[in-house]
C-alpha cells in the first residue's frame, strides 16, 4: 500500500498540475480559448463555422507556446469550420513567438525560428478542423518539434 502511495506523489509531481480542457462552444472565441491556454491544455471546438482575428489580421489562430492540443468536436452533418475572415493568408500559424511576427510571415519558407538564438516550439497538435479560404496554408507550423496534424479537412 505504501508503495502505491509513493507512486501516485511522484506521478502528481511529473504530470501536469494544471492540465485543462477549455471548450469553445458555437459562436465563441477559439482566440480567446487560446489566449488562457497553457501546456498541456486541451482546447476542444464544438460544430460550427469560425472566423477569428480583425481586419488586416494575417492569421486566424496564431499559437506561440507548445504543449497545446487543438481539438475539433465535429458531429455528423456538423464539421468544425474555421472560415478567412477579410483575405487572411493563415487559418493557423504555430511557431515560438519570437518567429510569428508580420515579416516572417511575409516569408513563410524561412521564418527566423528565434532569431539569433534559435527556438522550437515543443509539442502541439490539431486534429477535427475544416479549414476553408486561407491564401497560403490553413495549417502553417514553423519551427515545431513533436506535432500531429490529423482527421483535418481543406477542400
Amino acid at each position: 500500500m505504501r508503495s502505491i502511495l509513493w507512486l501516485a506523489i511522484l506521478l502528481a509531481g511529473v504530470l501536469p498540475a494544471s492540465a485543462r480542457t477549455i471548450v469553445v462552444q458555437e459562436g465563441g472565441s477559439i482566440r480567446a480559448a487560446l489566449a488562457r491556454a497553457s501546456a498541456g491544455d486541451r482546447v476542444e471546438v464544438l460544430p460550427g463555422t469560425y472566423r477569428e482575428g480583425e481586419e488586416g489580421d494575417l492569421n486566424a489562430l496564431t499559437i506561440t507556446h507548445g504543449g497545446i492540443a487543438l481539438v475539433g468536436k465535429p458531429r455528423e452533418g456538423r464539421p468544425v469550420v474555421l472560415q478567412s475572415k477579410s483575405g487572411q493568408s493563415y487559418g493557423i500559424w504555430v511557431s515560438p513567438a519570437n518567429s510569428a511576427g508580420p515579416g516572417n510571415q511575409d516569408n513563410p519558407e524561412h521564418p527566423a525560428c528565434g532569431g539569433p538564438a534559435p527556438a522550437t516550439l515543443k509539442g502541439f497538435s490539431i486534429r477535427g478542423f475544416t479549414v476553408r479560404g486561407f491564401a497560403e496554408h490553413g495549417v502553417h507550423l514553423a519551427c515545431v518539434d513533436g506535432f500531429s496534424i490529423s482527421d483535418n479537412h481543406a477542400p
